[in-house]
């Protein structure tokens, strides 16, 4: 798997006019290198299912990063603030391996209700699992953010995870208020994909900042 984005024009933005403000110079650059084994190319709903607070998973096939679409997480649930979404995959070894996502962020609104982004690995079952640090707002922007999960390193551990057997992926996106409600565009993400050894540069590890 290979990254592939649209030719970008002279006014600064790719050729789906979607601007890429929120990914720096340098990892423009770079992430056109980045090859690795893909987990979900995130170009279909099938599989995904929300919890919590968490709305629809919807198809866009306007703003991705990847391949031929893109999925949206929407929170339309105002009775609280985890809104998590997770789909069950054949199983995987990630052992020793970087787990990598591309998430977007469509403008301050929609970054302003993020309390918290978090990364977990069940594997093989909802007792075992690990999950990341959580990734707070002050270290995302608006556009596309590389999110990576070095899976040698979790924050946190339950039961005993085998990850040679990773069976689900999730992702969290808690918000400050129950109020607060993620509409169409507003959170987006693309191409769950495995690589091996350490990103290119420390901004690539949890987007533009560490963590």
């Amino acid at each position: 798997l290979s990254s592939r984005y649209p030719a970008r024009t002279a006014s600064g933005k790719y050729g789906n006019g979607i601007s890429f403000d929120g990914v720096d110079d340098s990892i423009e650059v770079l992430d056109n290198t980045i090859s690795g084994t893909a987990v979900d190319v995130c170009d279909a709903t099938a599989g995904w299912v929300k919890q919590g607070a968490g709305g629809s998973i919807v198809l866009n096939n306007s703003i991705y990063r990847e391949g031929t679409g893109s999925l949206e997480l929407l929170k339309s649930g105002s009775t609280g603030t985890d809104s998590y979404f997770e789909k069950p995959i054949a199983s995987t070894n990630m052992q020793g391996k970087l787990l990598n996502l591309w998430f977007y962020i469509r403008d301050a609104a929609a970054l302003s209700k993020i309390n918290r982004v978090e990364l977990y690995l069940i594997a093989p079952a909802y007792s075992n699992y690990i999950n990341k640090t959580p990734i707070l707002p002050s270290t995302l922007k608006t556009g596309w953010n590389l999110l990576t999960f070095d899976t040698s390193f979790p924050t946190g551990t339950a039961g005993a995870p085998n990850l040679t057997n990773v069976q689900i992926l999730r992702i969290d996106v808690d918000t400050n208020l129950a109020s607060d409600l993620f509409g169409a565009g507003e959170i987006i993400m693309d191409n769950w994909f495995l690589t091996s050894g350490q990103p290119p540069t420390p901004s690539l590890r949890f987007g533009l900042n560490s963590a």
